[in-house]
């Protein structure tokens, strides 16, 4: 029987097998609660909390993600040609839930990208993924978890500037989302959660791994007259044990509204190492098949489609903002390769599904143990800090700075 172990509240490793009953799972799980695995306030008082390196212990459960959930502050970053409005959620572990691109010559027509609703399982943030060395199951941990009206995260406070951007104070305890058999990936996954009633939700008690922090740096990149404005989204984490995985994958999600992706007329370029730019890509009308021959994987059907890239050196967005084709230029700080997927459903503009954003459209940036962009060991308060920058600008001045298109 395959089994899934993860380090426990205390440091300690906890065993769950695929394919158990659920009432062997719940007397595992209510052995735990016994044994005060899952109590929070001792949870939370594993890692001391000092000035430098203090962990929130203020939880918030239960938001409703069926509508959007609003950010609680709201920045304004401007380069010479492209204002970006950034807006996060201080009560959701500072997930994003407000990236506007906007037109200078046009401010009242902003182009509203981030899909906000169930915030907490979407729209932009950081999500990690483990496998265990010794057996298979795959746990997620986020920077917020849960969907539905089940989104929880942790409360910090934030240093907001011009020049600092939006620096998170306060280190955040990472518990898991959810976990499955890899080798099962359609089946069901076991939801967890933090939150007090988890259990009257058929959601189980969690797992810590350690804590996380997160900052978006703003830079300024000088491209003849122009100023480029380079966003960096820093995830640092912080493991409460040392760990050592059989696959460790980080990944840096955008989940998109389908009004921005059809009325910005997205396009997607991905610039692979050692082969052709792959692009345009159009994430609708068009079944992307004969895609299959230019990146690593196509899959999926009329209803869902996956397009997996060989290693990127970059990536582009191009949105149509009032007029004016803006680009997203993706890529690590330290130019080193990374992997990227996109996920969307490409008939998903016409009619009440198009009103109502049925689904999101999504990139995702990935560092992949089995690709050697990252490793697999940590050890217990060792920080590690994974850092991908997004510089905004029209397409001619990005590529003028080296991210090409053609």
């Amino acid at each position: 029987m395959k089994c899934a172990r993860a380090i426990s509240p205390d440091g300690r490793r906890l065993g769950f097998c695929a394919g158990e009953t659920s009432l062997r799972l719940f007397r595992l799980l209510a052995a735990a609660v016994a044994l005060g695995l899952f109590d929070q306030a001792k949870i939370l008082s594993q890692v001391p909390a000092t000035d430098d390196n203090s962990v929130s212990t203020v939880l918030t459960c239960h938001i409703s993600g069926i509508h959007p959930i609003p950010p609680t502050d709201v920045k304004m970053f401007k380069g010479s040609d492209v204002w970006v409005r950034v807006g996060i959620n201080s009560k959701l572990g500072g997930v994003a839930t407000t990236l506007d691109l906007i037109n200078p010559s046009h401010p009242e027509a902003p182009l509203c990208l981030i899909d906000n609703r169930s915030a907490a399982g979407a729209a932009w943030q950081s999500c990690i993924g483990v496998v265990d060395a010794r057996i298979d199951c795959l746990v997620h941990y986020n920077q917020s978890c849960g969907n539905s009206d089940q989104n929880w995260g942790y409360v910090s406070t934030y240093d907001i500037s011009d020049v600092k951007g939006i620096i998170q104070k306060q280190w955040l305890p990472l518990f898991s989302n959810d976990y499955k058999h890899p080798a099962s990936p359609g089946a069901p996954a076991v939801e967890t959660s933090p939150c007090p009633d988890h259990k009257s939700n058929k959601v189980y008690p969690p797992m810590r791994f350690g804590d996380g922090r997160f900052s978006i740096v703003p830079e300024l990149v000088k491209i003849g007259s122009a100023e480029i404005l380079r966003l960096t989204d820093n995830y640092s984490i912080r493991p409460i044990a040392n760990q050592s995985w059989k696959e460790f994958d980080f990944d840096q999600c955008l989940y998109l509204m389908p009004g921005a992706v059809g009325h910005g007329n997205l396009h997607v370029y991905l610039a692979q190492e050692g082969h052709p730019i792959v692009g345009p890509i159009r994430l609708w009308g068009d079944i992307p098949v004969a895609l299959k021959k230019q990146v690593q994987k196509v899959s999926g059907n009329n209803e869902d489609w996956f397009i997996g890239s060989h290693p990127l050196s970059y990536a582009v967005l191009v949105f149509n903002v009032a007029g004016r084709d803006i680009g997203i230029a993706i890529h690590q700080a330290n130019k080193k390769s990374f992997s990227g997927f996109l996920r969307f459903r490409p008939h998903l503009f016409s009619g009440v599904m198009a009103e109502e954003g049925k689904s999101s459209h999504q990139w995702h940036f990935g560092l992949r143990s089995n690709n050697n962009e990252v490793g697999t060991m940590f050890r217990k308060g060792e920080i590690s800090t994974y850092s991908v920058q997004y510089d905004i600008a029209p397409v001619e001045q990005l590529a003028a700075e080296g991210f090409q298109i053609q």
